[in-house]
This record gives structure tokens, sequence and C-alpha cells, in this order.
């Protein structure tokens, strides 16, 4: 009888000690995983809406004049925007599969922006993958590096 007792209470002391360890752990980690900063996260929203509505002005302010990536520059990376949100050249854009990342004071903004195009087109839409990498600087946060490919043309 005694023997049975002494089990319960190990097995009790187990389960008390692991849920401790897990407690801790969560806690540890809801500490150190960093949160996305709320302007970042504003200012992403911004250049969504702009993209979304075709509005290169509501874009190029948000690129850093110090923008460097893969051989572009600000002005390589402005006159690329103006080129593809053209009012009325597409049905809609649609920004898809958004995952932000931040390390200190960098945020790397992944997701596929889909250009759907008139129906009388053949293709309906094109679709391009972007990474931009966002950083903190005097005038809020604005994106310093990124590449864009294409991901997909669907017939």
């Amino acid at each position: 009888m005694g023997y049975g007792c002494y089990q319960v209470t190990f097995s009790r002391s187990v389960l008390l000690v692991s849920l401790g360890i897990l407690t801790l752990t969560g806690g540890v980690l809801f500490f150190v995983l960093p949160e996305v900063d709320a302007d970042l996260e504003n200012a992403i929203r911004a250049v969504e809406f702009a993209i979304e509505r075709g509005d290169s002005d509501g874009v190029i302010p948000y690129i850093s004049p110090h923008f460097e990536s893969e051989g572009k520059t600000y002005q390589d990376v402005s006159a690329r925007i103006r080129e593809n949100l053209i009012k009325d050249q597409y049905e809609s854009i649609v920004i898809i599969d958004r995952e932000i990342e931040m390390v200190g004071t960098v945020g790397r903004v992944t997701c596929r922006i889909r250009f759907i195009r008139p129906r009388a087109l053949p293709v309906p839409f094109v679709e391009y993958k972007v990474l931009a990498e966002w950083r903190q600087g005097e005038k809020g946060w604005r994106i310093v590096s990124g590449k864009a490919e294409e991901a997909t043309i669907r017939k």
C-alpha cells in the first residue's frame, strides 16, 4: 500500500516538474522571440495598400535613397515601380503569403504579388515573389534592399 502511494507521488512529481519546465521554456521563448515592430507593420500595410491601388507614389517614399541590391539603385527601383504600377493596366493587384521576420533592427518581408490581367488576355495573371529588407532610420522604416523574381505565369 505504501509502495503504490510512492508511485503516485513520484508520477505526480515528474508531471509537475515537466509542466514547470514547459512553462519556463514557453516564458523564455515569449520574451526572447522578437515581435514585429508596430511601426514596421504599419509601413508594410501602407505599401501593400498603395500597391493594390496601383499607386506608385504611395510606395516610393518607403524606398530608402540608399537602396542597393543586385546592382540596382534607388533610381532603378523607383523607375521599375513606376513601370509596373500603372493604373488600369491590370484588373487588380493582390498581395498574398506575406511573412515578416525581425532580426534586431532589420525586418525581412517576403510575399507574392499577383498582377491579375484583363480577361481578354491569354495569360490571366503574372506573379512575382518579393523579398524586401527594411531598416529603421531617422525617417522611419524604409526598404534598403530586395529582389523580385517572376514566380509563375499561368495560362
